[in-house]
């Protein structure tokens, strides 16, 4: 199992971090946990579901770039939908500090990633079979 496996892994890692330091900076009111666990959910939901489909090898630079655009898409639309949520009708965990514990531990998670995309080894650059054509 190298980096393509477990490597995407550490911006869950991250994630579930930031939601402990949280979790012991301030968890005394049933509403501050509540928006603590929606925060940490929400950004699991996208990277872990992200992780999955990034385990699938493309097969051709076509699907190379739609899965790199759904991987995106995958961590991004579940922490949008968490922020319309809570403007629509979660005035409880929006007062209690969710939507600035939805943004702290997306940044988080979008920084490792980054991270570990731009500082993890290169494989060297992939040349095309014979029949393919970038």
């Amino acid at each position: 199992m190298g980096g393509r496996t477990l490597g995407p892994l550490a911006a869950p890692a991250t994630v579930l971090a930031a939601a402990a330091i949280a979790w012991g900076m301030d968890h005394g009111t049933p509403d501050r946990r509540q928006a603590i666990v929606f925060a940490a959910v929400t950004c699991l939901v996208g990277g872990l579901g992200a992780w999955i489909l990034g385990l699938r090898a493309p097969r051709s630079p076509a699907e190379r770039v739609a899965t790199s655009m759904a991987t995106v898409a995958l961590r991004l639309l579940p922490a949008l939908a968490g922020l319309v949520w809570l403007q629509a009708s979660g005035s409880r965990v929006r007062a209690a500090g969710g939507g600035e514990l939805l943004l702290v531990f997306y940044l988080a998670a979008l920084a490792v990633d980054l991270a570990r995309i731009i500082m993890g080894r290169g494989r060297g650059g992939r040349s095309p079979g014979a029949e393919q054509v970038i």
